[in-house]
């Protein structure tokens, strides 16, 4: 007999099919039956307490069954299938949710298991299903992790372990062991920290990885939390032996060696962040089939004068934070097909040890990385990729400014090249975005014809709190934004085939229109000395209709889009 899981309510993924039907039913049989059911409280650990019916003394017939809900007439191939992708779907939103939630809170617990009380139906087909149990929910109690463990088997098992000190039952530690044990049928494990974290309950974890091979893992992660707090990881994991199986490996604050056996897995994806690595490139060398690569800060990186190029014909989606100089030198060494999606961070005002004045930081910044770019850029355009589009981000905080290149036509995930720096507030307004420009080559800025700008509005919640400092930091960031915008549009030499400006989600109220109205004009003139005419796009812009009737009477009435 399955043990009852105590939840008292029915979760809200599963009340549309099937409260809102029994309780009609339950409504409608108690108006039409003089027969009573005595209810009584049931505890969340007890097994079920059979409902008692009085005889009724004047209805001779026994109540009408229970209808059957919709979603149980489904075979019961196709429940199966239903049931495990939810444990799954879950999984996989707690790892990314992670990061946002405060360290010291508990992660929530999961609801899946709410399946196997629904009907003996649902129960009998949870119970003979091995992959809806492969999801470990350490959360719950060390009873459902053994059970779990043990309905499971022999199917791989995928887990996430805290090793933050917050406050946990004292079985969470030996539940997490016990499916550490089984590491020979893990195919997911991620193992995080906290700014506190037990570091004794954390060696005792990758001590049970040194001693255990990995022959179905598939994804591995390892996150700390501070440089205090960094994690090395040993040689001899996984008993020193190729996870053949491995495809996804991310660490944090972690210290690795090019020679560990994690590198010589199949990997498809890598993400490193505030990791020390020496020699990304003899890292990445052993690694030919990779598709995603993330190195975030890393720090400790030698730059070699060497002229030889790393290919990476696989490679699709590549994130590089960190200096310039080093950023240069990982794009000159890493030939990646010209269709990848590249995003660019630079930290220089964050790394350099000695302090700069803005603009002597943007010139070291451009001399690093304007050859890598016109090389990189001109072998796109020769492949046919023009990146007509350039976007000035909505940034969260003034502290990043980003320009992107698009290719329209392309995959939102492809053909994108995102060019961020990290900014301190300057004592002197410069025009910074124009300045960034100057970063492309000009086989770029003379096909982009648009210029587009997205203001990512606030909750609500945190738009009526005005006096909270990130709301503070986004006005800031999207009044700059506004300012590059009109800068780049005044500079004609900037980009000569501009011919429109598209604004989203903008809010009239906080832009100066006179200003728009009177670039916009100047550049129409210019525009038309050249035979072109240029166009503003709004789309799902905050504004009254008097402002659309004077942007039209100063632009012309075919020259302002509305949607």
């Amino acid at each position: 007999m399955i043990p009852p899981l105590g939840f008292t309510s029915c979760p809200p993924f599963l009340q549309r099919h099937l409260c809102s039907p029994r309780r009609s039913k339950a409504k409608t049989a108690s108006h039409s039956s003089h027969s009573s059911i005595d209810q009584y409280p049931v505890s969340p650990h007890s097994p079920p307490i059979a409902k008692v019916t009085r005889p009724s003394q004047s209805h001779p017939h026994p109540p009408a069954p229970t209808p059957t809900s919709p979603i149980s007439r489904l075979p019961v191939e196709l429940l199966t299938r239903v049931f495990t992708h939810v444990p799954r779907i879950e999984f996989e939103e707690s790892l990314q949710a992670v990061q946002t939630l405060v360290q010291t809170a508990p992660p929530p617990k999961p609801t899946w298991m709410a399946i196997t009380q629904v009907c003996q139906h649902w129960r009998a087909i949870t119970t003979n299903c091995k992959d809806f149990w492969s999801y470990i929910p350490l959360q719950t109690s060390l009873h459902w992790v053994e059970a779990s463990l043990s309905r499971s088997y022999p199917c791989p098992i995928s887990f996430s372990v805290d090793f933050s000190t917050a406050p946990r039952p004292e079985w969470y530690r030996s539940a997490a062991l016990s499916a550490l044990k089984a590491m020979s049928r893990v195919r997911q494990v991620h193992l995080r920290g906290s700014a506190v974290t037990n570091s004794e309950f954390r060696r005792e974890a990758l001590r049970l990885l040194d001693g255990s091979s990995a022959p179905v893992l598939e994804a591995f992660s390892v996150q700390g939390q501070t440089p205090r707090d960094s994690v090395t990881l040993s040689d001899n994991i996984f008993l020193r032996r190729v996870a053949t199986a491995l495809c996804s490996l991310t660490l944090a604050y972690c210290g690795v060696y090019p020679s560990s056996p994690l590198f010589r897995a199949p990997l498809l994806s890598l993400r490193l962040v505030n990791c020390h690595v020496e020699f990304p490139l003899e890292v990445l060398s052993s690694l030919p089939q990779l598709r995603t690569l993330v190195l975030e800060n890393t720090h400790g990186t030698r730059i070699e004068n060497s002229s030889d190029v790393l290919h990476l014909p696989q490679l699709q989606h590549v994130e590089l934070t960190n200096v310039s100089d080093v950023i240069a030198f990982l794009l000159q060494s890493i030939l990646n097909p010209s269709s990848s999606f590249l995003s660019i961070t630079c930290t220089d005002y964050v790394d350099i040890e000695e302090p700069l004045d803005d603009l002597t930081l943007l010139h070291t910044v451009t001399s690093n990385l304007s050859p890598v770019f016109s090389t990189y850029l001109e072998r796109a355009h020769g492949e046919g990729y023009d990146f007509p589009l350039l976007e000035i981000a909505s940034p969260t905080s003034t502290a990043k400014k980003t320009l992107v290149l698009l290719d329209p036509d392309s995959s939102p995930a492809t053909q994108q090249l995102h060019f961020s720096l990290i900014w301190v507030d300057m004592p002197k307004p410069i025009d910074l975005f124009s300045e960034m420009l100057s970063m492309f080559p000009t086989i770029v800025l003379r096909h982009i014809h648009t210029l587009r700008m997205q203001e990512t509005p606030l909750r609500t919640a945190d738009a009526r709190s005005r006096l909270l400092p990130f709301a503070a930091f986004h006005d800031k960031a999207r009044d700059e934004a506004v300012r590059g915008l009109l800068a780049i549009v005044m500079g004609q030499k900037l980009l000569p085939a501009l011919r429109q400006v598209s604004l989203e989600g903008v809010d009239f109220k906080n832009l100066d229109v006179d200003m728009l109205a009177r670039v916009l004009v100047h550049r129409q003139r210019l525009s038309t000395v050249s035979g072109g005419k240029i166009s503003l796009s709004l789309r799902n812009c905050l504004m009254d209709l008097g402002t659309i009737r004077g942007l039209r009477d100063c632009l012309g009435s075919d020259a302002v889009d509305v949607t």
